[in-house]
């Protein structure tokens, strides 16, 4: 009888353990021991299960290994043979009875003027989903043509084919269409979209975001003792809100913006912007002297501002202690040279910008080098951009791929947690990805963990403040997020593809 008892007590035990345990590995806990989470690995999870969908052939290692065309025993590409492979390790299009599996639905412009990113982006996403792909999900791939029309078209295909999860379009404007057809039907779309008046709603954007950006460097430039800011910003719905993401932040931290100058983007003269920033005593100044270049006698006189104050001009004071800029390009050069002129120096005045400072000919202007941006952490990256040329002989990825082999590696990890709700895509958490910390917030804005660089009179740029490596819970305000007044334009993809994204 005793031994009875002592063998009841001791399964008993082992059957608690086991429940404990079974617990812990599924994430049964509640929604607040997140905070002690870290946050969801989408790149280490690799092979942990077989990519053999239905039992057939598996990718055995050497075969995802480049062979050069002549070994080739086919009239195949490498890439068409990973095609081949895709296609034979995956189900039919068609859904049958009782699957249960997650089909994602990936909108790409596969043809028409953006084929090239759209193809790079397909790329990386078979690259995703062959190092990370789960039996339980499934990826179709849908042309969109670069157009509202042709994602419209490509959307009814994926919904007949029993597609579950969309990941793209691209373009804001197929994003609309896409959202537009999709109507109440409950599926959530993972888009490469950054226009903000198209989330929401069950559309979440993997972006790299300018208003985060904005306010991440103006709450770096405050915590170093920056409390007065100018802003240089283009004339149009974008600028006011490069504008109004720097006051909220600026405000949050006890600084204010005292100056603001707009310009024209395609207008190739942007002095006005610079003047309207500048003190009315160096503005006087300036006056002065041009006017005694062109011969003139120039009377010295008491000249008082709209305050009645006595503008000194031997008396130059700035307002600001440190000046904003988020463009790119030559507009970002010329106003650094601009600055340069009207002796707005680093020695007097910190520039700041966003991640479009990430380029080499940024430290070609003088009155840039030294000032910081924010920007992802690059590690990942190029590791990721390492393994696509092995894999796509040589070929270098478009830095956009990254967000397409993301998208795919968090689709696999949603398909092995059988969990594809909002609940899940928000996971406070995060999730870590090739450019690095990110997560979804309830508005279908993405927040990012970022690093502080500095401009270097030679590359590579300085990295002053590491990237977080994971994100606090207790600030995870969304309503705050959502109740922010957001204007209807493009503003993620700047320079090359500006306007388009």
């Amino acid at each position: 009888m005793q031994f009875f008892r002592k063998a009841f007590i001791f399964g008993y035990i082992l059957t608690f353990c086991f429940c404990i345990t079974s617990c812990a590995k599924n994430n049964y806990y509640p929604i607040t021991k997140t905070a002690e989470q870290k946050p969801t690995s989408l790149v280490e999870n690799v092979n942990q299960s077989e990519p053999d969908l239905q039992k057939t052939e598996n990718l055995e290692l050497e075969e995802i290994t480049p062979i050069s065309e002549e070994k080739q025993t086919e009239n195949q590409t490498f890439f068409e043979k990973i095609m081949a492979k895709l296609k034979s390790i995956q189900p039919s299009n068609l859904k049958t009875e009782n699957d249960s599996s997650l089909r994602v639905g990936m909108l790409l412009p596969l043809s028409g003027k953006a084929a090239e990113t759209g193809k790079a982006m397909q790329n990386a996403a078979m690259l995703a989903l062959l190092e990370t792909g789960d039996k339980n999900m499934i990826v179709q791939f849908y042309d969109t043509q670069g157009t509202p029309e042709g994602a419209t078209q490509a959307l009814n295909t994926a919904i007949q084919q029993g597609t579950n999860l969309i990941v793209g379009p691209l373009f804001s404007a197929e994003v609309r269409a896409v959202k537009a057809e999709l109507g109440f039907r409950n599926i959530d779309i993972i888009t490469f979209s950054s226009d903000p008046s198209v989330l929401g709603n069950d559309v979440f954007s993997i972006a790299l975001l300018v208003p985060q950006q904005v306010e991440k460097i103006i709450t770096y430039a405050c915590e170093n003792g920056y409390k007065k800011f100018a802003v240089l910003a283009q004339s149009n719905e974008m600028g006011e809100f490069v504008i109004s993401s720097a006051q909220n932040a600026a405000e949050k931290c006890g600084a204010e913006i005292t100056k603001t100058g707009f310009y024209n983007p395609i207008n190739t003269d942007m002095s006005g912007a610079v003047k309207a920033i500048l003190p009315e005593a160096m503005l006087l100044k300036l006056e002065k002297e041009r006017l005694r270049e062109q011969g003139y006698e120039v009377q010295e006189e008491v000249i008082f501002d709209a305050e009645g104050n006595k503008i000194d001009e031997n008396n130059i004071v700035f307002d600001f202690d440190a000046v904003l800029i988020a463009d790119d390009g030559v507009r970002l050069r010329s106003l650094g040279a601009l600055l340069a002129y009207y002796d707005v120096t680093p020695d007097k005045i910190k520039t700041l910008g966003i991640s479009l400072w990430d380029d080499p000919n940024v430290r070609k202007e003088p009155a840039l080098i030294g000032g910081w941006y924010p920007n992802l952490d690059k590690s990942g990256f190029y590791e990721f951009a390492e393994k696509y040329k092995a894999v796509y002989e040589g070929k270098n990825p478009p830095r956009i791929a990254s967000q397409a082999y993301d998208a795919i590696a968090l689709a696999a990890v949603l398909a092995r947690k059988g969990d594809i709700s909002d609940k899940a895509i928000t996971d406070p958490s995060g999730f870590v990805g090739v450019d690095g910390l990110f997560r979804f917030l309830e508005d279908g804005n993405s927040e990012r963990s970022l690093a502080i660089m500095q401009v270097t009179k030679k590359g590579p740029d300085k990295t002053i403040s590491p990237a977080p490596t994971r994100f606090s819970i207790q600030n995870f305000n969304k309503e705050e997020i959502q109740n922010q007044n957001i204007n209807s334009f493009e503003y993620g993809v700047w320079g090359e593809n500006k306007a388009d994204f």
